[in-house]
């Protein structure tokens, strides 16, 4: 879930952080079920205590929104229907 800067300004501080928690709790569940992915542009951001309203997915985040890890060859991408079954 990305915001636009308007639609960032607008959240209050408890959604900010709900936010960033739940975003955190997203990444932070991927890795502990072992599932190696680059680590998307908003939990660095969330790392360095920085805004973190983003438009939309940057090119950074393009590997992991395609399901492809540069030099991880074998490695599979669960669905969400995968991961939910």
């Amino acid at each position: 879930m990305y915001f636009s800067p308007v639609e960032w300004v607008l959240l209050g501080e408890e959604q900010r952080q709900l936010y960033r928690h739940v975003m955190w709790e997203n990444y932070q569940t991927l890795v502990s079920l072992g599932i190696q992915t680059p680590k998307p542009v908003v939990i660095s951001n969330i790392e360095r205590g920085e805004e973190l309203c983003v438009q939309g997915p940057t090119e950074d985040d393009e590997d992991v929104l395609s399901g492809t890890c540069p030099g991880e060859e074998g490695v599979k991408v669960l669905s969400r229907e995968q991961m939910i079954a």
